[in-house]
Formats: C-alpha cells, structure tokens, sequence
C-alpha cells in the first residue's frame, strides 16, 4: 500500500486517492462548494479505539470493525468519511455524490452510514497522475503524524452538567432526540483516557435549565 496525502491531514491508498479528488471535484463543480474529506486512511491503533468505544457502548461511536477483520477497508486507505452535508442522505449533496461515485470507483455501500465511501474500481473515469483539487483548494500538505478525529466520533452529542444531591454530574446531550443521559463511570474513564482528542469541557448549566431537559427511559 502506497499513501498520499488527501486534505485536513488525511491520507488515501494512492489509486483510491486519486480517484477521490477526482470524484470530488466533479461534486464541488455540481454543488459550488468544496466537499471536505473527514478521514480516509486509519492506523490499527485509531481502528482498534472506534471498535473498542463503540462495543463499550460509548455514546457518538457507530460500529465499527476490529483491526483484525478483514473489512476494516480504512486500513488500507482505501474508503473515506466525506463531511460537508453528504452523511445526510435525504440532501442534494448526498444523492448527487451517490449518483456520480460509481463512475469515478466508488460506492456508498455500509447502510446507516451516509457519510461511507469505499473505493471498489471499476471506474469509467480514470484520474490522472498528479490531480489535485480544482475548486479553489491549495495543493494537498503532508499528512501530520497523529489522524485527526473524525467528524462520525464528535458530532452526535455535546456534555451538559447539572447537580445531583450537591455534585456536579456529567450528562450526554444526544442530539438526536435531545434527551439527556447520566454518564456511567466507565465512560467517563474512556473519555478522559481516549488517544484521538481530549475529553470536550463540561459547561456549568443552569439547574432550572438543565430540569427541563427530558431525560432518557432509565436515566438519573
């Protein structure tokens, strides 16, 4: 396997990238606007800690496979986690990626996942050596050592605080449905001890505030 460099120090399969860029500068021309790459490349110890947060029922982490399975694709550079709007399959900017990847070797194939990529071949549209982005984006830097933390493991909730018999509590705000949920003290620990970014900031929330908010089925 041969990287290359991609954006926001993420890194491809050197086909698989280029095929990508590709791919996304035909959907920048059609939506204008750039389609950020949220991550691509992984290594075993990135994979190791989605897989071991999501079967710890960690809140925000979808499923994910073990670095010893063979459909860990992100191992080998060769699928990606496209931001800008594109994990929301009911948009323009999911359906026209959906409709176009095929021609350029890639498919939108893990259910639940709008935001999955995997480069599968079979392109009709062969990418050049050399390409880079065509929408107003500087060439692609080298990627940083430490993978950055993909928009799939932060986006899904926020910590709020509120107090409970005098202490301050940590709480999950999904925001999905926008209950609140305690934090159990094994999540906490993952938290704090996680490689790919620090726990976020606990903000101090109005008591009166914070009782308003629904709770979920079984939570303090």
């Amino acid at each position: 396997m041969r990287l290359i460099p991609i954006e926001n120090g993420q890194q491809l399969d050197a086909e698989a990238g280029r095929q990508y860029i590709a791919f996304i500068n035909d959907l920048d021309q059609r939506l204008g606007r750039h389609i950020p790459l949220t991550e691509g490349f992984r290594s075993p110890e990135r994979q190791k800690h989605l897989y071991d947060s999501w079967r710890a029922g960690v809140p925000g982490y979808n499923p994910a496979y073990s670095p010893a399975d063979p459909r860990a694709n992100h191992l080998r550079g060769r699928c990606v986690d496209i931001g800008g709007g594109v994990g929301i399959t009911s948009s323009v900017a999911h359906q026209t990626a959906r409709a176009i990847a095929p021609a350029y070797g890639y498919s939108f194939n893990v259910p639940g996942e709008g935001w999955h990529a995997e480069y599968v071949g079979g392109a009709t549209l062969i990418a050049p050596e050399g390409i880079t982005f065509s929408f107003g984006r500087p060439a692609p830097a080298p990627a940083p050592a430490t993978p950055q933390e993909s928009e799939e493991d932060t986006m899904r909730f926020t910590l709020i605080a509120g107090r409970l018999t005098g202490w301050k509590a940590p709480y999950i705000l999904d925001a999905e449905d926008g209950k609140r949920r305690a934090l159990s003290a094994q999540e906490l620990a993952i938290y704090r001890n996680r490689p790919f970014g620090k726990l976020p900031e606990v903000g101090d929330q109005d008591q009166a505030a914070f009782d308003l908010i629904p709770k979920k089925e079984g939570s303090k």
